[in-house]
């Protein structure tokens, strides 16, 4: 039986990375990003997923449990990274960075956690060194995002333990 894993940000990147290194490890992959990748492997299955929308990830949701109805692992790598002037910004640059880099891994983790409890899986959710440094002037929006991604993934943690998935933070 294979072992499913779903890793968002799969079309660049980190993501893009990992994916690659799950396919040499023989894995079967769900690579989920907000444009459709293309990965010429068997054990591939390139998802459009949107991490700010609900309706894309559920969309998402039904395509994978087309396929399995466990995952062994769920890997967030998705986000965005904006700079600039806390106090000359537009508020909505905060609004949107939060949405992609916190919310979306919130809501990818709530909505696949039935696969991921079903699979006896895990949660690896990409952070940054920036969540661990005091936040540095115009790189706020960014850094802010990160911290709370900690802050996250440690409550996650702990509560799941009880459940015996492993939350993993990784920078």
């Amino acid at each position: 039986m294979s072992e499913y894993i779903l890793i968002t940000g799969a079309g660049g990147g980190i993501g893009k990375a990992v994916v690659r290194r799950l396919l040499q490890q023989g894995y079967e992959v769900f690579g989920c990003d907000i444009r459709k990748t293309d990965m010429k492997h068997k054990k591939y299955h390139g998802v459009v997923m949107d991490v700010t929308s609900v309706e894309s990830i559920q969309e998402a949701l039904k395509t994978v449990t087309k396929i399995t109805d466990r995952l062994y692992a769920v890997i967030n790598t998705a986000g965005i990274m904006y700079t600039g002037s806390l106090v000359e910004e537009n508020p909505d640059r905060l609004d949107k960075i939060v949405d992609g880099n916190l919310l979306g891994m919130f809501r990818v983790n709530q909505i696949f956690f039935p696969l991921i409890e079903k699979g006896h899986g895990r949660i690896l959710n990409f952070s940054s060194e920036y969540g661990k440094y005091f936040t540095s002037p115009f790189s706020a929006y960014y850094m802010l995002t990160k911290h709370a991604v900690e802050s996250y993934s440690d409550g996650l943690r702990r509560e799941l333990a009880f459940l015996g998935i492993p939350v993993i933070s990784a920078i």
